[in-house]
């Protein structure tokens, strides 16, 4: 028996096209092959990328804009409804973005949807971070601006969105238990852990290294970021912890 494939409206963090390969191989690829398709929703890159092959695309405005962040919930709204336009959600899903949330929140209460919110990261404590960090140089506007943007982030993740979700998706267990402290029930949220390309990434074809540097010792490599502001960091904390103790993994 032919089940109806069902849609999804995708609003995520990273430019489009796509380029992680948890996105383009899980939201691309694998889930489309049982039915489920994905309307990407979101700000276009400087690089460019393959066609998104798991549904329809909506990339309104820029990253590279100097007001992105500013403008990128406007564009958001924007991108929502060209992608409700081209063809009905089943469910409304948001990555890592809080006032773009809020928006997706009350665009699946009109349409009568599940709303889900996907945290990768914790994007609330990353502004704290940033906020922290710029203390340093004195409270002028810029601290400001960031101390602002901090407070009424964890005001609306925190109090207004992921309370009224029907389902979070996190990125560990450690995460899962970290929310649970913050109010959220076990029960409505359920661990992605980050992976990879399997087909790309086959352990049966990957020949050993041969540095004798290595002999003996477990490895393992982290980027996180851009190479260029990629740092060599221990975070063995919960998620807040984390993003407090490594502020560069979070501006």
């Amino acid at each position: 028996m032919r089940t109806r494939s069902l849609s999804i409206a995708y609003i995520v963090r990273d430019p489009l096209p796509p380029l992680r390969a948890d996105v383009l191989t899980l939201f691309g690829a694998e889930m489309p092959r049982h039915g489920v398709h994905t309307e990407l929703v979101g700000q276009r890159g400087a690089a460019p990328g393959a066609p998104w092959q798991g549904g329809g695309m909506h990339a309104v405005g820029s990253l590279a804009g100097r007001f992105a962040s500013i403008l990128a919930p406007l564009w958001d709204a924007l991108g929502l409804l060209r992608a409700a336009r081209r063809v009905r959600p089943d469910c409304i899903q948001v990555r890592d973005k809080v006032a773009s949330a809020w928006l997706g929140l009350v665009a699946a209460r009109l349409l009568r949807v599940p709303f889900v919110y996907w945290m990768s990261f914790p994007i609330v404590e990353g502004f704290e971070a940033r906020r922290d960090a710029l203390r340093g140089r004195g409270r002028g506007p810029a601290w400001l601006g960031h101390a602002v943007r901090a407070r009424a982030s964890r005001l609306l993740l925190y109090r207004m969105v992921l309370p009224r979700a029907s389902h979070l998706f996190v990125q560990s267990e450690a995460m899962r238990a970290w929310l649970a402290g913050q109010g959220i029930a076990l029960d409505r949220m359920t661990p992605v852990p980050m992976g990879v390309d399997a087909a790309l990434f086959d352990r049966t074809s990957i020949a050993p290294s041969q540095d004798p540097r290595l002999d003996g010792r477990r490895v393992v490599l982290y980027l996180a970021g851009s190479p260029s502001r990629a740092a060599p960091t221990s975070c063995s904390r919960s998620p807040s912890g984390c993003a407090r103790g490594c502020p560069r993994c979070c501006s």
